[in-house]
């Protein structure tokens, strides 16, 4: 028994095409990739892809396909969701590997899967566009000052990118919980050299960024 979700407009669950794949990462691991394409859209490389990621909290992304991408994927996209570290995707392990001292993994993760989509001639790194939100607004963040050639644009939906800044703020009343997941810059070295490592305030560079959507919220209380 499949749980399907009914289309107003109607669809034809025939004309997509899903798969699983998993793209070596830098230290050996294997990431998880959940992607889905329109049957006819050809694998030659030349597809757009809109690849997602999250990768905190141990939230696991769901594989799970939204109808709102119905029109995007019709249109020749392929979408696809990185599973990276940070995420309980392959349990509480694959989580604690991309928390505090391991937080790099969610972001090499996330680049090792773009250059497997690419491998595998589902798109071109310069046709893909690496899309996230709050935390995941963070990884896309990330992955833009380490790997910019990798991506043809950024769209980072209230991005948490001043991470460092934050967690040295115990005034503010989310930064101390926050701590078990980042690490305390304020009581710890290593927290503060792991965290400025990455922040995306803090590495911006003169580098040639690809185009960058970044979305806030007009009443937001947690934009600081």
């Amino acid at each position: 028994l499949l749980k399907t979700q009914e289309v107003p407009s109607g669809h034809n669950p025939d004309h997509y095409v899903t798969r699983r794949l998993m793209a070596p990462a830098a230290d050996g691991e294997l990431v998880p990739i959940s992607l889905i394409h329109h049957r006819d859209t050809p694998l030659d490389g030349s597809a757009p892809c809109l690849l997602y990621g999250y990768g905190s909290y141990g939230i696991t992304v769901p594989a799970a396909f939204n109808t709102n991408l119905l029109s995007l994927v019709d249109r020749g996209f392929v979408y696809a969701i990185a599973h990276v570290r940070g995420g309980k995707d392959k349990g509480y392990g694959w989580y604690d590997d991309g928390k505090r001292a391991h937080k790099m993994n969610t972001f090499t993760d996330f680049i090792a899967v773009a250059h497997h989509l690419v491998a595998e001639r589902y798109t071109q790194h310069d046709r893909i566009v690496a899309q996230g939100g709050s935390a995941g607004g963070l990884l896309v963040g990330a992955v833009a000052n380490m790997a910019p050639e990798c991506f043809g644009g950024i769209v980072a939906e209230v991005p948490f990118v001043d991470v460092l800044t934050t967690m040295l703020d115990a005034t503010l009343p989310l930064t101390p919980p926050e701590w078990p997941e980042w690490g305390n810059p304020i009581a710890s070295e290593e927290d503060y050299r792991t965290i400025a490592a990455y922040s995306p305030y803090d590495n911006v560079a003169a580098l040639d960024y690809p185009p960058i959507l970044a979305l806030a919220g007009l009443t937001d209380p947690r934009v600081t």
